[in-house]
């Protein structure tokens, strides 16, 4: 076979995998986003009430029936991702294979998984049958307690009022049998057909440009941005980078960059409300998501049913700034220490110069041994007051640290 014809198959091959690859992915991807949404409601009760929580990673938690097991199991409360079952827990419930599908993660990663239908799932009063759920490995540290994610398969079935001060939700299979305020405020949502997750559209200068926003109650930030999209505004945002240490794999020398950081929006617009002062976390690879730091300044209600979103305010003027003692800390699994893995500049941990990647030995007198110590400090209430005391091991050295907490942005 000469050349020429080599070079005409192998270019023949290329162009048949370039035009059927995307086909396949095309076709497997709406069969697998058919699969996630299906599931019959079978329930006799329109409406119900049912407690929350928080995870030590800040999400909410309902409590959920799993087949036809008495005790009830914690599930993770996600507008913006699928329903899940974490590979840990998968096992104890029995589920039905049932083909496998692709994934997105947060970071924008393609990953493939798993798919298992479940008999029956129950959320307080309401009941469905026949629900799939993808299957995923988890990495977050400290959520051993957590089966899984209710996500948008089940909730697009339903209608969610979430009161943040009670701790309460109350679900409804029709949005006329909530109770909502003629004054709430009204934002219009637009439901993905294909996945039925939410986005609305946002703004930081009435005169500028809209940026189109995921309601992600699966996020615990306030708001979630590109940094190209607020770059691309041209407005002069103060900003907090977040520091951590990188290692260059010359030498292994260790050097500091930025993984991310915070920016501070003095107005912000979404439907016909306005807001002062929003903290903003800006990455390059991320999604625009706006996350339960804002909604939990108000009563909250989702209505998939009429697309919109109702929003009651807490107070007259919600206070998006937290405050902050500018460190965030993690178990590390090679050393088996808790760390100070990043540093916020200008922060009081910043400005105490408080050593990245040192060994974390206590927390305001909360000794720290081994991950499961780890999980019960992330577990715990915040520190009451407003000063935290850290012991370090730094090189060898026991070093202390007082920190004042103050706000994000003066």
């Amino acid at each position: 076979m000469n050349r020429k014809k080599i070079i005409k198959r192998s270019l023949r091959g290329i162009l048949i995998i370039a035009v059927c690859g995307p086909i396949f992915i095309f076709f497997t991807i709406s069969r697998q986003h058919k699969k996630m949404m299906q599931g019959e409601m079978v329930s006799e009760s329109p409406i119900d009430t049912i407690p929350f929580t928080y995870s030590s990673t800040g999400h909410i938690v309902i409590p959920v029936h799993i087949q036809d097991l008495k005790e009830t199991f914690s599930f993770i409360l996600d507008t913006g991702a699928s329903n899940m079952i974490f590979s840990s827990r998968k096992d104890q419930f029995n589920f039905k294979r049932n083909g496998f599908g692709i994934g997105l993660g947060s970071s924008l990663n393609f990953f493939t998984t798993k798919i298992n239908q479940c008999s029956l799932v129950q959320i307080g009063a309401l009941r469905f049958e026949k629900v799939n759920f993808e299957e995923v490995n988890i990495n977050s540290d400290c959520i051993d307690e957590i089966c899984g994610i209710i996500g948008t398969g089940i909730m697009h079935n339903l209608e969610w009022q979430i009161d943040f001060n009670t701790m309460q939700i109350i679900i409804a299979d029709s949005f006329k049998n909530l109770d909502t305020n003629p004054e709430a405020i009204k934002i219009p949502l637009h439901q993905n057909q294909f996945t039925s997750h939410l986005s609305t559209r946002i703004k930081f200068r009435k005169n500028k440009q809209s940026h189109a926003v995921l309601i992600d109650l699966g996020n615990n930030g306030t708001l979630n941005m590109k940094e190209r999209n607020i770059r691309k505004d041209s407005i002069p945002f103060e900003t907090r980078k977040v520091l951590g240490i990188k290692s260059n794999t010359l030498g292994e020398k260790k050097v500091l960059e930025s993984e991310f950081s915070y920016y501070l929006a003095d107005s912000f617009f979404i439907g016909n409300l306005s807001a002062c002062q929003l903290p903003i976390n800006a990455a390059s690879k991320s999604l625009n998501i706006l996350g339960l730091g804002f909604f939990e300044h108000y009563k909250t209600t989702i209505s998939y049913e009429t697309s919109q979103l109702f929003l009651e305010p807490y107070q007259t003027s919600p206070r998006f700034i937290w405050n902050t003692y500018g460190f965030f800390t993690k178990y590390d699994e090679v050393t088996q220490k808790t760390i100070i893995s990043n540093i916020i500049e200008n922060s009081p941990a910043a400005n105490s110069n408080l050593p990245l990647y040192a060994e974390v030995l206590s927390i305001n007198n909360f000794e720290f041994s081994d991950k499961e110590s780890y999980c019960q400090y992330k577990n715990r209430k915040p520190f009451e007051g407003g000063r935290v005391k850290l012991t370090l091991n730094h090189n060898g050295e026991i070093e202390k640290y007082y920190l004042e907490s103050t706000p994000i942005f003066e």
